[in-house]
């Protein structure tokens, strides 16, 4: 797993990260090697997130994934990527940089 496993820390200062950080590490969790983020592979990302701000995991990752899956075929690839970094900044609490 890249270094991006220790992306989110439990303590009150996280480091901030660049979008392309956000996307190794939330592909780190793609188990079956599709290019795809899956459902479950998301809730497993944000388990494994140790974020203070990520409680229920299960409902955060039904949310970012609506918010996220622009297609609407039940998965993130890699053009939603970056509407799920704005999520997680926006609504979890992560710290990404986006550059446009």
């Amino acid at each position: 797993m890249p270094m991006m496993n220790r992306m989110m820390i439990t303590n009150k200062e996280v480091e901030a990260i660049t979008e392309g950080d956000f996307k190794k590490w939330l592909m780190g969790f793609d188990r079956n090697n599709d290019g795809l983020i899956s459902k479950s592979e998301l809730r497993e990302a944000l388990r494994s997130s140790n974020h203070s701000r990520v409680r229920f995991a299960w409902l955060k990752g039904r949310l970012g994934m609506h918010a996220a899956d622009l297609n609407h075929d039940g998965f993130i690839d890699d053009s939603e990527t970056r509407a799920l970094a704005e999520y997680a900044r926006e609504h979890w609490g992560f710290r990404i940089i986006i550059v446009n």
